[in-house]
């Protein structure tokens, strides 16, 4: 069973990206968004920046992540890309990443503090 975390950080978006998205972390094939590019910090400071929201919380995630063995990395994408498809995330870019660089998956959905 996906242990499942929600948060927000007040952090750096493209540092957050960057860590999201190391090589010995996913693999491209790994990283989907929805209504933004895979320069995804890019465009969600764009976004924030349009609509002034650049202070307090730069970006809100959920983490799942599953034993070892549980599901695939794949598997886990797909998991991740389902719970996407929920009606709250329909007006937010949203960036999901799902990483493979232990025995176990995770798939990891991140989103700015602004919609569309």
């Amino acid at each position: 069973m996906a242990t499942v975390m929600a948060g927000s950080s007040k952090g750096s978006v493209a540092g957050y990206s960057n860590y999201l998205t190391q090589e010995e972390k996913t693999d491209i094939s790994l990283i989907e968004t929805k209504d933004c590019t895979i320069d995804f910090a890019r465009d969600f400071e764009i976004t924030k920046n349009i609509q002034n929201k650049t202070d307090d919380v730069q970006l809100h995630e959920i983490i799942q992540s599953f034993s070892p063995g549980e599901v695939s990395s794949e598997q886990a994408h797909e998991i991740g890309k389902e719970m996407l498809k929920n009606p709250k995330f329909e007006n937010f870019q949203v960036a999901l990443v799902t990483h493979t660089s232990s025995d176990s998956a995770s798939a990891i959905s991140t989103w700015p503090p602004t919609k569309n």
